[in-house]
């Protein structure tokens, strides 16, 4: 997370809070307790179509998913701009019921230190760094701590404007991705690792300086390692490939039609069941996805 994503992440909470402020200010309600809210920050693994406002960098190489076959199983198949076959990771994890209640100032301080704070950001970075060592032949220095170090900037600053708890996702084993086929693999996964381990170290260390901080981290890593490991078990019948080729446009031809038994919807995301499992394992599953509780326990205050 550069001073760039941690400034429009506070540029996006900052909306957020004009927009409770203004369920504060309207018409009276039946003032109900409402469920925790949830500010989602991260890349393509959790947009749910935030990137079709961004202008594409390249027109021959589409930065954006607000095209077909991109959302083909989400409802009615409109492409929403989710980098997946339908719901992501997001999706799966937010609290689905919207705030219909009047908030006032208190309740608003409340409703803040009590939302989720899903933080997915670290992949993309990731590539970059790997870009830069490719192209100037530097291996010994990564940045992976100039970008904990700015994970941990963004949120003390998320902190500081009321949020308590945070969700954190690490990095996948990168280079297991389709896209890495013709390309140093085991790079990309050393250098998922450091950042990984780096996380783990950070988010202890805050929860000592930052009074009230409570976090979880979901182990993406390691629950994407243990599934190719055994992909039968999840009912997969192929991790390595992609179910959509390319950019996943019509033009690459048609995707697979056993959508929900690949792992890789396209050459860098996870199809819908890949996130549908993988967030049911980080909210309430096995301890050995989540540290240092899964996310139920932290929505829950346990």
């Amino acid at each position: 997370m550069d001073g760039r994503t941690t400034l429009m992440a506070l540029c996006i909470l900052t909306v957020s809070f004009q927009v409770l402020g203004a369920l504060a200010n309207g018409k009276a309600q039946q003032l109900q307790v409402p469920p925790p809210a949830i500010f989602v920050f991260g890349d393509g693994a959790v947009d749910v179509g935030n990137n079709n406002y961004l202008e594409a960098n390249d027109a021959s190489e589409p930065v954006q998913a607000n095209h077909p076959f991109y959302d083909i199983d989400f409802p009615n198949s409109k492409a929403t701009g989710r980098f997946s076959n339908g719901y992501n990771l997001a999706d799966f994890i937010a609290t689905k019921s919207q705030m219909k209640t009047k908030l006032g100032n208190s309740e608003l301080k409340k409703l803040l230190s009590n939302s989720i704070f899903l933080l997915d950001i670290g992949a993309i970075d990731i590539f970059y760094i790997w870009n830069r060592q490719f192209y100037t032949m530097d291996d010994n220095e990564t940045n992976i701590p100039n970008l904990i170090t700015s994970y941990g900037v963004g949120i003390t600053a998320l902190y500081n404007m009321g949020a308590r708890k945070f969700v954190v996702i690490n990095a996948p084993p990168m280079g297991s991705a389709p896209v890495m086929a013709h390309l140093t693999g085991e790079t990309w996964n050393m250098l998922a690792m450091e950042f990984n381990d780096g996380l783990k170290s950070l988010l202890t260390s805050l929860t000592l300086k930052l009074n009230g901080l409570h976090y979880s981290i979901a182990d993406f890593y390691g629950f994407s390692n243990a599934t190719f490991m055994n992909p039968s078990a999840a009912r997969f019948v192929d991790t390595v490939r992609a179910c959509c080729k390319g950019s996943c446009t019509p033009k690459g031809g048609s995707p697979c039609q056993n959508r929900k038994q690949y792992w890789f919807w396209d050459d860098l995301y996870i199809t819908e069941q890949a996130a549908k499992l993988a967030a049911a394992a980080f909210y309430d599953g096995p301890a050995q996805f989540t540290v240092p509780i899964n996310f139920k326990k932290l929505v829950q205050g346990k």
